[in-house]
Order: C-alpha cells, then sequence, then structure tokens
C-alpha cells in the first residue's frame, strides 16, 4: 500500500489544528490566507517567520533588552537554514549562534541563549505536529509498519527533527520503544517527494 499524503490542506476551516496567535498571523499576512493551514505549521519558510515574530515579542515585552528589532520586522528575514544552523550550534557560549546573528541581521544578539532555545522548541513543536498527520493515518488505515518519505528542508535539515518526530509517534502509538530506531514507522529524507509519490502511486495502479 502507497499513500500520497499531500495533508498540508488539513483543517483550512481551522477548527481542530492548535494554532497560536503567531500561526494566525503568519496565515492572515499570506497571500493564501485560510490555505494549506497544516501545512504553515510545519513548513520551513513559515518556521523562520514563526522565530521572527516570537523575537520580537520577547524584546517588544521586555523579556529580552538590548536587542535590535529592525531587520527582525521585515517578513521572512530568517528562513530554514538559519534555524537549522542554530539548532545545531555546540560551540561554547554559542559562538556560532552569535556570530550568524550578526552576519545575517548585522547586530549582536543579547540572550543568545534564549534564542536558542525558541529555535529548538519551534522545530520540535513541527516534529511532533508531523507525527500527528502520520500517525493519524497509520491508525486510520490500521498499518502496522510503514516507510514515511518525508522531504523538504525542515526535515533535511534541522538537527534532530527526524528523531523528534520519531519520538513523537512512539509516544502517540505507545510502542514499547520511543526513539527513531525502535518503531515500525521508519522516517527517512526524499527530494522531491511529493512527485516521486505520485510517480509510485500511478505504476502502481497500472501493474493492477
Amino acid at each position: 500500500l502507497a499513500i500520497d499524503c499531500e495533508e498540508g490542506a488539513f483543517d483550512n476551516a481551522h477548527r481542530v489544528l492548535p494554532r497560536t496567535r503567531y500561526d494566525t498571523q503568519i496565515d492572515a499576512e499570506n497571500p493564501r490566507p485560510d490555505d494549506r493551514t497544516f501545512e504553515k505549521l510545519f513548513v520551513g519558510l513559515y518556521l523562520g517567520e514563526m522565530f521572527t515574530l516570537v523575537l520580537v515579542d520577547l524584546v517588544d515585552y521586555g523579556l529580552i533588552k538590548g536587542q535590535s528589532t529592525v531587520k527582525l520586522r521585515k517578513s521572512y528575514m530568517i528562513h530554514t537554514g538559519f534555524l537549522s544552523d542554530i539548532g545545531d550550534d555546540e560551540s561554547t557560549q554559542f559562538e556560532k549562534s552569535r556570530n550568524l546573528f550578526i552576519y545575517v541581521l548585522s547586530h549582536e544578539p543579547t540572550n543568545v541563549e534564549n534564542f536558542h532555545r525558541v529555535a529548538e522548541l519551534i522545530a520540535a513543536r513541527a516534529a511532533r505536529l508531523c507525527a500527528c498527520g502520520v500517525t493519524a493515518i497509520r491508525t486510520q488505515e490500521n498499518i502496522s509498519k510503514a516507510n514515511v518519505a518525508a522531504d523538504g528542508s525542515v526535515v533535511n535539515k534541522l538537527p534532530k527533527f527526524r528523531e523528534q518526530w520519531a519520538k513523537a509517534s512512539g509516544e502517540i502509538l505507545d510502542w514499547e520503544s520511543k526513539e527513531a530506531a525502535g518503531g515500525p514507522i521508519k522516517i527517512t529524507n526524499v527530494e522531491s517527494g511529493s512527485g516521486a509519490g505520485c510517480a509510485i502511486i500511478a505504476a502502481m495502479e497500472l501493474e493492477r
């Protein structure tokens, strides 16, 4: 059995998914509001924008002081690669993240540790939402084992994203082992996943 998920348009009526005000703002300011709702919660383009909105809020509410938000107030200033580099930074005092802020935003960050934590939380939330989609299909179709081919900058670039996705799937399905290698759903990277999925299903149909 092959399933081409195309789950990005789930809940365009906004009745089910747990959206934050950042999600609502991103959707409202998008050229296609109320469309591809689920996708806007975990696709790389929007995760960078969510990171930006959270940082601006932290500064505006006085929780982070001395941080310039001039460039942060420009839409889609930060992309997935930025979050990936921050999330992957294990340098002393997060020097790599600090230098990245200077290079991209022309400003040395204060409280860089907090920025690192925000990036981690946004990535973890996205991974858990991806797990919800896959496990819902698995439960609905009563699939015991599956290989999930996922593409896009998030699954390919964000550190530990696949592991977080698999772990969340294990928690939802109550696997004995909740780690990436221990469950019946295997998540792998693939380029042009949607196109490949359509091609596989078309080939299977022709073979009937």
